[in-house]
């Protein structure tokens, strides 16, 4: 289990264990189908060298497949640099990150600001472990706000299993992830209010209330209906359990 400092008691931290549980149990239901499906023929055919066999082909495919995860990985890092380099580090926002960082014992992570008006995301990127907010979210957002969407970027630093996540991913083991993270947040702050009226500003400001922020990323990112309401039901639990 991932130690939060928090108590066990405390409904935060069940929620967020209860999240992370979900994203890790739906990445090894995934792996199992994908061993299953390649053994099946081995299996039906009931030759005992052809499970071995299968078992060499299936470790070889594994490490094409993380080879050219890595690859995508480093292409997309080499992307972001070069992408940071028409973006502004933000201090102020970096010192607001780096208390939170320092609260939960994760590595500093710096903010850059986004010089385009017309969108509004906030974002980490592990390739570099930068976070990115759009000049429209700046202006959006309120300092309590910003603290509940940089909890959420945070808890991304710190979630296991997501080099195979983005192996065998899909788009309910990216949403898992996804309310992984809103829960973490959510713990980090012992709030879950914070993130939640950042994420209603945001659906406000983008009209896209049954998306993602942003429409193209509705495959890795659930509604933001969904996880509003997720977080409602968070802060009412914790609220009657006081």
């Amino acid at each position: 289990m991932l130690s939060l400092g928090f108590s066990a008691r405390d409904h935060f931290e069940r929620a967020a264990q209860e999240a992370i549980h979900k994203f890790h149990r739906l990445i090894l239901v995934r792996m199992f189908v994908f061993l299953a499906l390649a053994m099946l023929p081995a299996l039906l055919l009931g030759e005992i060298w052809l499970i071995g066999l299968f078992t060499i082909f299936l470790l070889l495919a594994f490490c094409l497949g993380m080879n050219a995860a890595i690859l995508r990985w480093t292409k997309r890092r080499h992307r972001l640099k070069e992408l940071l380099k028409t973006h502004d580090h933000h201090p102020d926002f970096s010192r607001e990150v780096a208390v939170l960082c320092k609260r939960v014992g994760v590595c500093v992570i710096p903010v850059y600001s986004e010089r385009s008006e017309d969108d509004f995301y906030v974002a980490f990127f592990p390739g570099l472990r930068v976070i990115i907010l759009s000049f429209g979210a700046e202006k959006l957002l309120t300092e309590q706000d910003r603290l509940g969407v940089f909890a959420h970027e945070v808890a991304h630093a710190i979630l296991p299993l997501n080099i195979l996540a983005e192996f065998f991913g899909n788009s309910p083991i990216f949403h898992a992830r996804e309310f992984a993270a809103d829960a973490i947040g959510a713990c980090f702050l012992s709030d879950a209010r914070p993130l939640m009226f950042c994420l209603y500003k945001l659906s406000k400001a983008t009209k896209f209330l049954e998306f993602s922020v942003i429409r193209p990323a509705s495959h890795t990112h659930p509604p933001l209906k969904e996880r509003i309401n997720r977080l409602l039901d968070i802060d009412f639990h914790t609220r009657h359990a006081r």
